[in-house]
């Protein structure tokens, strides 16, 4: 699978999510990337046209895994990372590094 397909499958699992009151929309820039995964970031049609913070959606980013297996939403918490390795470890994939945490200044 490349990119292009993952992004579409992200799209088709995301129009499952919203709710129509509500369109998503997955974001333009290229999702993130690592070793057995994309992850596309999405929020509100509204947050995108006004970019106002009461029009945004907290939620995590839709995750496809490059074999096609799964399409999945991480939860919103951070590190990524560490919702990664927990699906990691579920299907047997190699886990990612987590990143230390940001400092506070």
């Amino acid at each position: 699978m490349d990119v292009d397909e993952a992004r579409s499958l992200a799209a088709q699992r995301l129009a499952e999510l919203q709710d129509p009151a509500t369109p998503l929309r997955l974001s333009d820039a290229p999702p993130d990337e690592y070793p057995w995964c994309w992850a596309f970031a999405y929020n509100t049609v509204a947050w995108y046209e006004t970019g106002v913070f009461t029009d945004a959606v907290a939620a995590g980013p839709l995750v496809v895994d490059k074999d096609g297996a799964a399409v999945w939403q991480a939860p919103s918490a951070p590190p990524l990372e560490r919702w990664l390795n927990e699906h990691a470890r579920q299907r047997g994939l190699p886990e990612i590094p987590i990143p230390p945490p940001a400092g506070l200044w």
